[in-house]
């Protein structure tokens, strides 16, 4: 009986994932590398770039304009639009060929087998689907083993309280590139549980080859080695560290590999190459070195933290708002849609503060939170030192934070009863709480990015408002 309501529970989040994933049709459309399914900048890189692989190449299946070579400056995008030629927007240019400046990793994970089983490749959706359901699955499991109580309700919120389905409408390798983060990252805090509860070789182990995978995927996930290297050290067993530290190095030694075979650089990972508004050469996306990258720094945090809503009475009554960034410092692409953590899931307060005073109890599943919760907010941090504030960056903590505070604030409420204090009003505070942080997540995929949903499937979106009898948008 618990495994049917395990099995229904993966098969509900799933049916919703694919309903916003394909715009409420239901339809995934297998193609061809050559074939587009979406209009959108970014969709169809990663089919385009496991063709290259299949075909025993690591640049991507895509045609340059041969009147590249004739630039003095191929990376000048003035220079780009008065030859009148069209990059491939966002792929990395070198030497007469596209590479991605990507994760690889959603192709050998998803794309490559899918191409192997089915012939053709899927559609980004359907990445994003098997990511994201990935993610949820390992949250899911890691909630089962650190508490007893709520269980279901958390792991809603670890599917839903987030900005997953608000990007679903209209997935691109943006998108796909930060959900598989968010697999790793999840199935990172799963292994580093078990670490915690039974600290061995094989344990070790499987923790650094997640979070090896999770810096793979994400890079600024690098931060996560800190929790990691702590976890270990409370141990203070030199075996289990060089355990750990194998994954970790093999991981990085292909990954340095792979950098060098394609720009002869092993630290290049495709950025300096860039094909975008501004020349890439040369420049530092992440960093404080001066007052302004102080600033910026600081104003990231806010957005990341606190950035709103905006609600109105239109369905689906909920959208995101820009960032407001300074220019001097910023990409120079304008402002991109935010939406920070404490809007999006306020326990994330106190969960973070449990976790402070539960810093140094012993249990398994207490401990492993509060690493996994100083991760998070070390990934925070490492973000907002970078010049572009984004909602699907936040992915890369978002879900990290949700399983930890469920931990926390079940663990924490335990404490307080045991102090005689009665929790009656907190719990149901809390369940409140949840379940607005599940009905926003939910209520944002009916929007999308830059309305999304309802510019793919505007009848849909139109009798959705008629039967609520609501206007919409």
């Amino acid at each position: 009986m618990k495994n049917l309501r395990i099995a229904a529970c993966i098969l509900c989040v799933l049916l919703v994932y694919a309903f916003f994933a394909s715009d409420g049709t239901w339809h995934f459309r297998t193609l061809q590398w050559f074939e587009a399914h979406s209009d959108s900048l970014g969709a169809d890189y990663y089919a385009r770039q496991a063709e290259g692989f299949r075909t025993g190449h690591l640049y991507i299946a895509a045609s340059v304009d041969p009147r590249f070579e004739t630039l003095k400056d191929p990376y000048n995008f003035d220079e780009r639009s008065a030859a009148g030629i069209e990059g491939l927007w966002d792929a990395s240019y070198f030497r007469g060929h596209y590479y991605l400046y990507f994760t690889p990793l959603p192709v050998i994970l998803f794309y490559l087998p899918f191409r192997l089983i089915f012939g053709a490749y899927p559609p980004d959706s359907l990445a994003a689907v098997f990511f994201a359901g990935w993610s949820f699955v390992m949250a899911l499991l890691f909630l089962r083993r650190a508490i007893q109580k709520r269980v279901w309700l958390w792991a809603f919120v670890a599917a839903f309280g987030n900005v997953v389905i608000f990007l679903m409408p209209d997935i691109r390798i943006y998108e796909i590139a930060a959900m598989c983060g968010m697999a790793m990252s999840i199935t990172w805090a799963w292994a580093l549980l078990r670490f915690v509860e039974l600290p061995s070789t094989r344990s070790a182990m499987w923790m650094s080859l997640w979070l090896a995978l999770s810096i793979a995927a994400r890079p600024n996930l690098l931060v996560l080695i800190i929790p990691t290297a702590i976890a270990i050290w409370l141990v203070r067993n030199l075996r289990l560290v060089r355990a750990a530290l194998l994954p970790l190095a093999v991981t990085m030694l292909v990954l340095l590999g792979y950098n060098t075979a394609r720009f002869h650089k092993p630290f290049e990972f495709g950025r300096t190459y860039q094909l975008e508004f501004t020349s890439m050469v040369g420049r530092r996306l992440c960093g404080i070195c001066n007052g302004k990258e102080a600033l910026r720094f600081i104003n990231s945090t806010e957005h990341y933290l606190f950035w709103p809503p905006s609600f109105d009475r239109h369905f689906p009554w909920v959208t995101l708002q820009l960032a407001h960034l300074d220019p001097d410092v910023s990409a120079p692409l304008g402002a991109d849609t935010i939406l920070g953590v404490v809007p999006m899931l306020p326990l994330v307060l106190g969960g973070s503060l449990f976790a402070l005073v539960l810093g140094l109890r012993r249990d398994s599943a207490t401990t492993a939170a509060t690493h996994i919760m100083f991760g998070a907010w070390l990934t925070l941090a490492a973000l907002s030192t970078c010049w572009w504030v984004v909602a699907r960056y936040s992915l890369d903590f978002m879900v990290l934070m949700s399983v930890a505070t469920a931990v926390c604030l079940e663990r924490g409420l335990a404490l307080l009863e045991q102090c005689g204090l009665r929790t009656l009003l907190l719990r149901i505070t809390i369940v409140i709480l949840a379940i607005y942080s599940i009905l926003l997540g939910i209520l944002l995929g009916f929007e999308g990015l830059g309305g999304s949903f309802r510019r793919f499937n505007p009848s849909l979106y139109q009798s959705i408002g008629h039967t609520l009898h609501v206007k919409v948008r």
